[in-house]
């Protein structure tokens, strides 16, 4: 079989952003010269078709907002020049990102500011604004606001309580919005203030968090793999899930750019350098994201969580080391 022949299409199953991402990528990856005629160049880039269950983009009832801390590179190495150049238009805001850029945690009950975590140059993106983006130029079936409100009285504010609780989660209706006010009875203001004035009637979600600890799947032999959140599930405590996601998506760019011809062979074999990658690094995530979920929740253990001793920084490990060495 010859290049030529041997052509390659990739379905994407999901239009999240690690999905559309991998589209991304597949675009990028370059043409190859045909060994058996070499005046053609085969294929520029690898055909690629997004599936999503959504009608649109506005489909699904929620948006939300996630952050990008370490993971500024990946993503631009995964994106064509004009999208990248439209990157700070997806925040939630017109912050411009700096080296001073931290995130504040507070004392619930009475207000104080107990740290400001580094998170320089990071990016707070809009995930609806974020997912339109990056599905320009996409092939998507199925799939497919700035903030640009002067009066911040008029912005809409994303507030997620979290506790444990061994019971399933069974609240729903206008019963979560009672939940919320009656947790945040010992709240200090302005933050108590806040939770009290959402309205009665206002949408939310009661949902119990779930991980999974990354483990090797079956690919069957190349054509099926996982990226981001089917990859690696994680709580959201120390932002590291769309981080993680951007890194998959530039891993399989890597491989994929080192392939020596286009063939399902050769996809086979780029695929499984990517699974191994990520295997090793999301189950780390995942577990240190447990970790950290369990720890920010126990007044005696908050302390010491990954959070607020390492910040956002991808690997813990390499922070505890060098803690270690200087004490």
């Amino acid at each position: 079989m010859t290049q030529l022949d041997a052509k390659i299409r990739v379905m994407v199953i999901g239009g999240g952003c690690a999905g559309l991402l991998i589209a991304q990528v597949l675009k990028k990856v370059r043409p190859v010269r045909c060994q058996t005629d070499l005046r053609l160049m085969v294929q520029a880039g690898i055909p690629c078709t997004v599936f999503e269950q959504a009608s649109s983009i506005d489909a699904r009832p929620r948006d939300w907002n996630f952050a990008i801390y370490w993971a500024q590179s990946p993503l631009e190495q995964c994106l064509p020049e004009d999208i990248n150049n439209l990157l700070l238009t997806a925040q939630v805001d017109n912050h411009v990102p700096n080296a001073k850029d931290a995130i504040p945690v507070f004392h619930g009950e009475t207000g104080e500011k107990i740290k400001e975590i580094p998170a320089p140059y990071s990016l707070r993106l809009g995930k609806k604004k974020f997912t339109r983006l990056i599905s320009r130029g996409l092939d998507i079936q199925g799939i497919l606001d700035s903030y640009d409100k002067p009066d911040i009285a008029h912005w809409d504010w994303m507030l997620i309580p979290t506790w444990i609780q061994e019971e399933p989660a069974t609240l729903s209706g206008s019963a979560i919005i009672e939940d919320m006010k009656r947790r945040a009875q010992s709240f200090a203001d302005p933050y108590k203030t806040i939770i009290q004035a959402i309205p009665d009637g206002t949408k939310a979600w009661h949902n119990r968090l779930s991980y999974w600890p990354t483990q090797p799947w079956d690919n069957l032999d190349g054509r099926v793999t996982l990226a981001g959140d089917a990859a690696h599930p994680m709580t959201f405590h120390r932002g590291q899930g769309l981080n993680n996601a951007i890194h998959d998506a530039a891993t399989l760019l890597q491989q994929l750019l080192a392939m020596p011809e286009k063939t399902p062979e050769a996809l086979a074999a780029a695929v499984l350098e990517y699974e191994k990658e990520v295997w090793q690094r999301g189950k780390a995530a995942v577990e240190s994201s447990a970790q950290n979920t369990l720890m920010v929740h126990d007044w005696a253990k908050m302390a010491d969580s990954p959070l607020l001793k390492f910040g956002t920084v991808q690997k813990v490990e390499i922070q505890q080391n060098k803690a270690e060495a200087v004490s």
